[in-house]
């Protein structure tokens, strides 16, 4: 009997859950306020507008380059062996230059 209670319960709770995400329209506040917060950013040129995407020749320099400092230091760091005595250097798939 308890069984009984508890799979109509759980039929009627799923049904109506469905029934109010597909059949129940969300409120005008609910279906402005996306356009609206993307207008916002539009206006202000945070965002551009639909087609208006284009790619920047500003980014991308100096991204992959390694400043002179931290070349530097990963010349000493090389050199010293990075303070790894006593590693063994038989270890497959690792290429130790």
């Amino acid at each position: 009997m308890i069984i009984r209670l508890w799979l109509i319960t759980g039929t009627l709770l799923v049904a109506v859950a469905w029934g109010l995400t597909v059949f129940v329209s969300p409120a005008d506040y609910q279906k402005s306020a996306g356009t609206a917060v993307l207008e916002n950013y539009r206006t202000a040129k945070l965002m551009p507008g639909a087609g208006e995407f284009r790619l920047s020749s500003a980014i991308g320099h100096e991204v992959f380059e390694i400043p002179a400092s931290d070349a530097a230091q990963l010349k000493i760091a090389m050199e010293s062996g990075g303070g790894m005595a006593g590693m063994k250097m038989d270890m497959p798939g690792m290429n130790m230059k």
